[in-house]
């Protein structure tokens, strides 16, 4: 493995952080354009000291994250760099040479992030396996089932007893979400009817009008099952989290099942 490797295999251990391939400058972290260029010098130009062995990644949701691993730091340039961060909307952070991702024990570590907010270049966070596997186990306790090339299963704890199956169809564009609640009690429909209405119809008739053949699915409240299809990847992380929230709200009580 070489230097490279290593430094990426700390950042993701560490930090949830992977490569990303923008420029690695602040302004991109800020969602700005890099002003490198025959007549404009920029800030990470300016800055390059600080910025050695920098690297551009992005987090767990998909937000770039700039590192600058410098083998020592001038209080002074800290201190206006800095101030620049601030005025673009960033925050500086300074760990310590453990903790570099480069040379432990020999680089510092500073990290630059926007402060919480998507960056022009990616106004939703990554839609990917690791984002939604991540998203099931840390928002629901949820685990993975089974898998079956695109297609994904895992079972989410429910209120009422037992399970319900989270099954997502990941693929390039055109995606699907199915909760099926065989395994616990049946949902209640008044309310998850109108719900899927107001906030599931329109995101899949927003994806079929788009893709223009194939069937669609519009889930409905009644019943174990219920499925949405086609979905677009970039709107699918943001209608699995609000459905199942939902879901986990409609399940009917034993005592009234």
């Amino acid at each position: 493995m070489n230097h490279h490797e290593e430094q990426e295999r700390r950042a993701a251990d560490r930090y949830g952080l992977r490569p990303a391939g923008a420029r690695c400058c602040p302004r991109v972290v800020s969602g700005k354009r890099c002003l490198v260029s025959s007549r404009n010098t920029c800030v990470c130009q300016e800055f390059h000291a600080l910025l050695d062995h920098g690297r551009m990644w992005r987090d767990r949701h998909g937000y770039y994250v700039l590192t600058g691993e410098p083998y020592s730091i001038s209080t002074a340039d800290l201190s206006a760099f800095t101030e620049v961060m601030d005025s673009l909307g960033l925050t500086v952070d300074v760990k310590e040479p453990s903790d570099s991702f480069w040379n432990p024990g020999w680089t510092h570590l500073i990290v630059v992030a926007g402060e919480n907010r998507p960056t022009r270049a990616k106004r939703k966070p990554v839609v990917d396996w690791t984002a939604i596997e991540g998203t099931v186990k840390q928002r629901w306790n949820g685990e993975r089932t089974y898998r079956n090339g695109s297609q994904r299963g895992f079972g989410i704890p429910s209120p009422t007893g037992g399970h319900f199956v989270l099954e997502v169809t990941l693929r390039p564009r055109w995606c699907s979400l199915a909760v099926d609640r065989w395994r616990t009690t049946d949902r209640r429909m008044e309310p998850s009817q109108a719900w899927f209405e107001e906030h599931a119809w329109p995101v899949v008739r927003k994806a079929f009008k788009a893709r223009r053949v194939g069937a669609g699915f519009l889930p409905s409240g009644g019943g174990a099952f219920a499925s949405a299809s086609p979905i677009e990847r970039r709107d699918l992380l943001d209608l699995m989290v609000a459905w199942v929230d939902a879901e986990l709200t409609w399940g009917i009580p034993k005592e009234a099942s």
